[in-house]
């Protein structure tokens, strides 16, 4: 249970969250300040600030304070994906048009993503991303700037998951939940979907670890055969499954046995 925190659904088409915009900063704080706090192991770099700008909001702070949790796959702090055809970096955009409207936003690369390789694929699980997202809001929470009782989570996609269990463990210390068009099935059903169209267009544009269409095909025999064994009650190897680092991160995080709940 959350408790008495408050549930935002916000439905954001991918169009809306690919407007242009240009970086909105305040003077003094950039990403970098943040390279060293809270890191708990990760690469450095991994946060990346889009402080509030004060030109765009009433007074001059505290600013309400966000924490962006992005979607399935290698993505990164911008919400670009090798996996993606497109590079328009809607997370990055998102975070920049709230800056100009004075909410401080923090954005990352997400485990498997950008400067953050992440931990050994044995110690990979869902916690993974859940640890992320806590050390992420205990930064956002520390900072003077912030507006106590007026920090929030937002969730794309999978990340709406991630951001529920990082409530379930935060309580009544953030505002709400946004949930950014976050998935409505199961976490199987939706990485089946999402990936097959996702290898199948990766083998099309640009051959992934030399990835051919025919391979696609071996490659989803393979993941539903290992999503059934783990549904059944026997052990999954993620390693067994593909060939690719960046789909066994995400058979990992749901097979791996030590997790948190």
């Amino acid at each position: 249970m959350i408790g008495r925190v408050a549930i935002v659904v916000l439905l954001v088409s991918s169009a809306v969250q690919a407007r242009r915009s240009a970086r909105g900063t305040r003077p003094g704080c950039g990403a970098d300040d943040v390279r060293d706090h809270e890191r708990g192991g990760h690469a450095d770099g991994w946060p990346a600030l889009d402080p509030g700008d004060p030109r765009g909001a009433e007074g001059h702070g505290p600013f309400p304070g966000l924490v962006l949790l992005a979607g399935s796959g290698p993505t990164d702090r911008d919400w670009n994906s090798p996996l993606l055809q497109t590079t328009n970096g809607s997370g990055k955009l998102l975070a920049e048009a709230l800056g100009r409207r004075g909410v401080i936003v923090l954005r990352f690369d997400k485990a498997g993503s950008g400067k953050n390789p992440g931990p050994p694929l044995a110690d990979w699980t869902i916690d993974t991303y859940s640890e992320e997202g806590l050390a992420a809001l205990s930064h956002v929470l520390s900072r003077s700037d912030v507006r106590t009782g007026r920090v929030f989570l937002a969730g794309h996609s999978e990340g709406g998951i991630h951001a529920t269990r990082v409530a379930q463990i935060a309580g009544t210390t953030i505002a709400g939940i946004l949930y950014l068009s976050s998935a409505a099935r199961s976490m199987t059903d939706t990485l089946l979907t999402q990936l097959e169209n996702q290898l199948a267009n990766a083998a099309k544009t640009h051959p992934l670890a030399g990835l051919s269409e025919a391979d696609v095909v071996t490659q989803m025999d393979a993941l539903r055969r290992a999503f059934d064994d783990f549904h059944a009650g026997r052990a999954v190897d993620p390693t067994a499954v593909s060939k690719i680092p960046q789909v066994q991160q995400l058979v990992a995080q749901l097979v791996n046995p030590r997790r948190r709940r």
